[in-house]
């Protein structure tokens, strides 16, 4: 009885272990930009996602005259964006009032990992992205201009 209940506090200290090092790799400890090298289908944008070690993960892009990154403040403020790990290989990322209601979301299968490529497979959806460690890691998000004139996406 005792070797059963020893072996089960192996394997679940070695999934949590696993699961802490995936959000590591995520989120850099606290917060990380990714940015998308590939993705189908192919859009001609600069884009990201910057996930928190807090669970919020807001999209990003680049106007094409590299003069910042922008986010869409365009939902609700009572919807955040989030992701959570669900598990040591699917990732969850979506719209939640509540991180137990996961109805407004996708799902991707986290296919490989590590400090600097992330590639999710999508489970909600069909379609492969391929995310790279943005170079820059310093340049906090600004909301959308109001001024359009000058932002060409």
């Amino acid at each position: 009885m005792m070797k059963k209940y020893l072996i089960c506090i192996i394997l679940f200290c070695s999934c949590q272990n696993k699961q802490d090092e995936i959000v590591r790799y995520l989120t850099g400890d606290s917060v990380k930009y990714w940015t998308v090298i590939n993705e189908h289908p192919i859009r001609s944008d600069r884009q990201g996602m910057v996930l928190y070690s807090n669970g919020i993960k807001k999209g990003w892009w680049d106007n094409h005259d590299s003069i910042g990154r922008f986010f869409w403040p365009s939902q609700p403020e009572y919807l955040s964006e989030s992701w959570i790990l669900l598990n040591d290989s699917v990732l969850w990322i979506g719209f939640s009032v509540d991180k137990n209601n996961l109805e407004y979301g996708i799902k991707c299968k986290i296919e490989y990992i590590n400090e600097d490529i992330l590639i999710l497979n999508g489970l909600s959806y069909k379609g492969l992205t391929i995310y790279m460690k943005s170079k820059d890691q310093k340049t906090e998000l600004a909301p959308y201009p109001k001024d359009e004139s000058n932002f060409n996406l």
